[in-house]
């Protein structure tokens, strides 16, 4: 379902860092550029339209249904 372009990537992060992320998302401080956003069951259309439409600048966001 993946092309080249687009690849899956998973990180870890020691847990030292998260009460300070945490602190900077509690003050707003983290400004994340958003460029899609498409509910998960859309993601093979989202991966398109990222690949061959017009270029947006910011992240690729999935969002599942709660």
């Amino acid at each position: 379902m993946l092309s080249r372009r687009y690849k899956l990537a998973f990180a870890t992060m020691g847990i030292k860092h998260l009460s300070a992320i945490a602190e900077l998302a509690d003050k707003g401080a983290l400004k994340p550029t958003v460029g899609l956003e498409a509910l998960f069951e859309e993601a093979r259309g989202m991966i398109t339209q990222a690949e061959e439409g017009p270029r947006t600048s910011g992240k690729v966001v999935l969002l599942m249904k709660a």
